[in-house]
């Protein structure tokens, strides 16, 4: 072993197999969000550098910025509660 990669806070170990053989990661991933009936509400991407949202029966995106969504999440959220 060679020693550990921090990535998004998580802490993993390099080896040389590791270097030889790699997981690829996806470039975005998608949420579908539903109601008590199962119902879309519609859905959520999450990419690098942005969040997006896609009503329902739509079929483009809204797309903001990390920054953007970070400032709309601190002024319009609600503060939860501190993670264990």
């Amino acid at each position: 072993m060679r020693g550990a990669i921090v990535d998004n806070g998580r802490e993993y170990w390099e080896s040389t197999v590791a270097k030889q053989l790699k997981f690829k990661r996806p470039k975005l991933q998608t949420f579908t969000i539903v109601d008590e009936q199962k119902k879309e509400v519609g859905r959520v991407r999450i990419e690098p550098d942005s969040v997006s949202w896609r009503p329902p029966g739509e079929t483009h995106w809204y797309r903001l910025s990390l920054k953007d969504f970070s400032n709309l999440a601190v002024q319009n959220g609600t503060k939860g509660k501190e993670a264990a």
